[in-house]
């Protein structure tokens, strides 16, 4: 649900687009999700188990990657110390 993402943290776009895979056959299975801007090409993805794809469905999948896409900090506004310590704080 594009109406359920934020912009894009690092260009401000709101032409960011959900994709989904369908499951690779492999021993266990997966299916592979991404959330990308087309602006400025910047994207999180998710992988999701065959285990995880029977549970929980693509839905549950999607909801899980959008949290991670409106989660990640804007880095816009803040000095490289600023974001340093942030990043510090947070170990990474």
């Amino acid at each position: 649900m594009k109406e359920d993402l934020l912009p894009c943290p690092f260009c401000g776009s709101s032409d960011v687009e959900e994709d989904w895979g369908s499951v690779v056959e492999t021993q266990k299975g997966y299916q592979y999700g991404d959330i990308t801007c087309q602006d400025c090409g910047a994207n999180v993805d998710i992988e999701l188990t065959g285990e995880e794809v029977d549970a929980d469905g693509e839905q549950s999948g999607s909801a899980r990657l959008q949290s991670k896409w409106n989660t990640r900090l804007d880095y816009r506004g803040f000095t490289t110390k600023e974001i340093n310590k942030a990043k510090k704080r947070a170990g990474v």
